[in-house]
């Protein structure tokens, strides 16, 4: 019997287990890497794929898109033509790859607000989450997956499950970096991305203050990696509990099915750091970013 076979049997989520059944230094890893999006996730994820014992599996919460519309793998191959993807989900029916929450973020702060910490998901949610971890680290035989989901809802409710150990990574941008590439992306409102890019990191925060993670242990600053990538991997690996390996910098060399992320990881380049948004950002966006105080939330985000 499967771990997820005994969630759905005793009708229990994992938060109601005793997690003394498992010691986790000798548990598998998944490192949840958080944030708020056009914020270097992608990035980050294929450079620690590239490590021997960490496989990158990008954002996993939106397998079941890609699955049900078949869409392009980072390896180039469709979805039902990855020959990876197939062997992960040869076993699992479509509908078990919707492993999104049902109850939002919004909620969670709500129950917070309230005090009331009975904002609980149903075993399926922990049954089909877990299940798919599981099949991948068949797969794949690596200690560590990568998950780049920044799905705050669901790293709330997977975080103290006694199965995996979840490793947070939270990434933070420069605002007005921020601003440029949400609106490259097809955003029309400066106004709307700072407020977006200050919602989002506040509500990271509030998140991992709420499980008891120091956030700023976790935190790790986008600019800072692509000026000096070997020191930040050599820190991340400390806080994953793996040895820094050189070829992680050079991913590009690598292969990698990573679902959904930015479309630069069809055409990997080595690292470093891009300050054409300092060129690109228009005056109106600066002074929508200043008026909002995006200057001392990126003081408070960490932002050098």
């Amino acid at each position: 019997m499967t771990v997820s076979d005994t969630i759905i049997k005793n009708g229990k989520t994992p938060t109601e287990k005793s997690k003394s059944i498992q010691n986790f230094a000798y548990m598998k890893k998944v490192v949840y890497i958080l944030g708020a999006g056009n914020s270097g996730s992608t990035l980050l994820s294929m450079v620690l794929g590239a490590h021997n014992d960490i496989f990158s599996v990008g954002e996993l919460s939106k397998i079941y898109k890609f699955a049900r519309e078949n869409l392009l793998c980072t390896c180039g191959e469709s979805f039902s033509s990855c020959e990876f993807w197939n062997e992960v989900v040869s076993s699992i029916d479509l509908e078990s790859l919707d492993i999104r929450p049902r109850s939002r973020l919004k909620e969670i702060i709500l129950a917070e607000y309230l005090r009331t910490i009975n904002c609980h998901e149903s075993p399926h949610f922990f049954s089909r989450n877990i299940t798919l971890y599981e099949k991948v680290f068949s797969v794949v035989k690596a200690p560590v997956l990568v998950d780049s989901s920044k799905d705050l809802s669901r790293f709330f409710y997977l975080f103290d499950n006694p199965y995996f150990h979840i490793v947070p990574l939270y990434v933070v941008r420069d605002g007005r970096a921020y601003i440029d590439s949400y609106l490259r992306r097809g955003g029309t409102s400066p106004l709307k991305a700072t407020l977006k890019w200050i919602r989002m990191n506040l509500l990271t925060e509030a998140i991992l203050k709420r499980l008891k993670i120091d956030y700023k242990q976790f935190r790790i600053e986008y600019e800072s990696f692509t000026k000096n990538p070997a020191l930040i991997l050599n820190r991340i690996c400390q806080l994953i509990g793996v040895d820094y390996e050189e070829e992680m910098c050079a991913y590009y060399n690598h292969v990698f099915h990573n679902i959904a992320g930015f479309r630069g990881r069809f055409d990997l380049r080595p690292i470093k750091t891009k300050n054409k948004w300092r060129d690109r950002i228009s005056v109106s966006s600066k002074i929508t970013f200043f008026l909002l105080g995006g200057h001392y939330f990126n003081s408070r985000f960490g932002i050098r």
